[in-house]
């Protein structure tokens, strides 16, 4: 269901709308398998494929629209976020969708909406065509969403129902961003520390400016890997490990799914 949101998406924005084929089933088809393609690229370029944290404690997280596309080419986390932003809000306006219908209709059925009209009436997907598909399942109009949570970056709200009625939503606090403590691109080309920030994640554990970087590294924009140096100072070698975390902390949801009723004998 979500990925229909997205196929359409794709194509008719990526696609002249005379070139769409005459039927749901066979667009779903051809943009599944075009959209699996690109995936994969992106996902052995950029890692799309981890799901270990929310992309809400990436300092990219409240970037506006315009700046993700213009940081995108040279930050992964820029890049992420065009995708996690996407999916929460599909997830919001499905879940919004079936809250006002009793489960009736979703978001399916505004995708098929939309598609119907680019083929029959050669409407173009805009913000405008979106809204009107959906306030036929929902009072709200739903362009305002698109105002504030694609091009400004605003927080997307978490409903306790995003996940469906069998997952309960908590909020928890983990570590922010990611935050080496020091400069990685003067470091590296002198292959001596440099920009050591005190107090930073890289100071707590013993690295300080002028240390010769001898070999190790870092997963970069991932403060969940552990980063691992060995530095020369005076003459004596060591190894030096810490998590390349900012000290914010980061409230984000967490759902689990509910507890099966007990049954009774």
């Amino acid at each position: 269901m979500i990925m229909n949101f997205i196929i359409v998406l794709t194509i008719c924005f990526g696609q002249n709308q005379s070139d769409l084929p005459s039927d749901f089933s066979t667009l779903q088809k051809m943009s599944v398998e075009e959209l699996a393609l690109k995936t994969q690229a992106h996902k052995e370029v950029w890692g799309l494929g981890k799901i270990d944290r929310w992309d809400l404690t990436s300092r990219c997280r409240n970037y506006p629209y315009e700046r993700l596309q213009a940081e995108r080419g040279r930050k992964s986390e820029a890049e992420r976020q065009l995708y996690d932003r996407g999916n929460v809000l599909a997830l919001y306006w499905d879940a919004s969708i079936r809250s006002a219908t009793g489960g009736k209709a979703s978001l399916d059925d505004v995708m098929r909406e939309l598609f119907l009209a680019a083929r029959d009436e050669k409407r173009s997907l805009s913000k405008d065509s979106i809204d009107r598909a959906a306030r036929r399942y929902v009072k709200e109009v739903v362009r305002p969403d698109i105002d504030r949570y694609v091009e400004l970056g605003e927080t997307i709200p978490i409903r306790d129902d995003l996940l469906g009625p069998e997952a309960e939503a908590s909020v928890i606090e983990v570590g922010a961003s990611f935050d080496p403590g020091f400069d990685v691109d003067a470091s590296y080309a002198k292959r001596i520390f440099t920009g050591v920030r005190e107090e930073g994640p890289a100071h707590r554990a013993g690295l300080r400016n002028g240390q010769k970087w001898i070999e190790g590294g870092l997963v970069f924009d991932d403060p969940t890997a552990i980063a691992e140096f060995t530095i020369e100072d005076s003459g004596m070698r060591k190894v030096v490990k810490y998590y390349p975390a900012s000290g914010e902390k980061v409230r984000v949801p967490q759902f689990k799914l509910k507890a099966p009723p007990e049954k009774k004998d």
